[in-house]
């Protein structure tokens, strides 16, 4: 117990679907927060100096996790978590040794591999999707020969859409093998063919459905509506209310339910993407923590940020809040990236004019003049970011294409001295 009489709950803090200052926002009146980061982690100094600011922190750098473990002992943690897929391994690792809620080590395995992932759930009779193991670029043609074409070839462990490749021919295949040094395991499965018809035209033919578990009980939090994938399969941004129907929307939060239970998921936030195809909706994947952009859209539609959820569920709280309800408005996070090269920007224009559109709220540059953009990185290979709402979908849809129209990006490419 901290000195203000709330439970301390150890945050291991990394590059996520949170920052430092939301995370002790949402703590505000449930608990204390602790962090653990360490020094390796993307703009470390602007983060350690913000989180430093922020609340009591851990630098637990070369540390190993016996040695975390009696490093944190003194500390009299009530709960532990993180919202970084970067931190799940160490976050699940020490909280199974210092007996706090979290992910079973089965449970993690199914979450952050990919194949493990896939063969729980056909096993289960949630979801049976043709898969491959990939453990090196001689193995992607063999592989794919047995899989067939259309297939998509991603990293085992991986996000978002890291290093992913659609494969619509053998020689696309073996284009990929020649240029891709395989060192981590890679998994080569069947694509799920889009159906846009059930999510409307215009729109992209996947959700995103996040849900937090306590005790095996999995509560729905929230379905994000999606915007169209940049090649290959990168994210663009989400909207809420989602463009399903109710029945539509029932089907997918019991599919996701089924699919958590088949991995074995009791407690914490998920994060599921699910795929609109002819025979329905399928399973893109499932990850172990709170989707990026979800909360700030969750807090704006007006329920339970579903950062406290997982605090609160880490320190063996249920929490009994519903998801936002649709009020009229459509929220929504919209980014735009860049081609599928690997590019240098030469110039930026627009953004003043798109600051001054109805219902643009803010609107951040990613990346300036002078940096490179590698489409490799999958959806972090983004040029700016916009969020803000709209009346409704129609309206939505004519501000994402007025957006592109005014965002003017001049690219040139990227020599071998560019560096990101």
């Amino acid at each position: 117990m901290s000195s203000t009489g709330l439970p301390t709950v150890l945050v291991v803090y990394d590059v996520g679907a949170a920052t430092p200052r939301e995370i002790v926002s949402a703590a505000a009146g449930v608990c204390e927060v602790l962090f653990l980061y360490h020094r390796d982690m993307a703009e470390s100094a602007l983060t350690i100096e913000l989180i430093e600011g922020l609340a009591a922190g851990i630098d637990g750098t070369g540390l190993s996790v016996p040695e975390l473990v009696e490093l944190l002992k003194p500390y009299e943690l009530s709960g532990i978590t993180t919202f970084s897929e970067y931190a799940l391994r160490l976050t699940c690792e020490l909280g199974n040794e210092l007996g706090l809620r979290t992910h079973s080590p089965s449970a993690l395995d199914r979450l952050t591999r990919k194949s493990l992932q896939r063969t729980a759930l056909a096993q289960a009779g949630v979801d049976s999707v043709a898969f491959e193991l990939v453990r090196s670029s001689g193995e992607v043609l063999p592989a794919l020969k047995k899989i067939g074409v259309p297939a998509v070839l991603k990293p085992s462990m991986g996000t978002h859409s890291r290093d992913t490749f659609r494969l619509d021919r053998i020689e696309d295949g073996e284009d990929v093998a020649l240029r891709l040094d395989i060192r981590e395991d890679f998994v080569l499965e069947e694509l799920l063919v889009g159906d846009p018809e059930w999510t409307g035209r215009g729109w992209g033919d996947h959700v995103s459905v996040e849900h937090v578990s306590f005790d095996g009980v999995h509560q729905h939090v929230v379905t994000l509506g999606k915007f169209p994938l940049a090649e290959p399969f990168r994210e663009t941004g989400d909207f809420f209310p989602a463009t399903l129907d109710r029945a539509v929307d029932q089907r997918v939060r019991e599919l996701v339910a089924a699919a958590l239970d088949a991995l074995g998921v009791r407690d914490g936030i998920t994060h599921t993407e699910v795929k609109f195809t002819k025979a329905g909706p399928r399973i893109i994947e499932v990850n172990g923590r709170l989707g990026g952009g979800t909360a700030d859209i969750v807090r704006k539609a007006g329920a339970m940020d579903p950062v406290t959820m997982g605090l609160m569920v880490a320190m063996d709280r249920r929490p009994v809040t519903s998801g936002p309800t649709p009020a009229g408005v459509v929220i929504f996070e919209m980014s735009v990236l860049s081609p599928m090269e690997r590019v240098r920007i030469v110039s930026l224009q627009g953004r003043d004019e798109i600051r001054k559109l109805p219902g643009v709220a803010r609107v951040v540059s990613v990346a300036r003049p002078g940096a490179v953009v590698d489409w490799r990185t999958g959806s972090v290979s983004q040029i700016c970011t916009i969020w803000g709402k709209a009346g409704n979908h129609l309206e939505l849809a004519a501000l994402r294409e007025r957006i592109h129209e005014l965002l003017q990006v001049e690219y040139a490419p990227a020599t071998d001295g560019d560096t990101c």
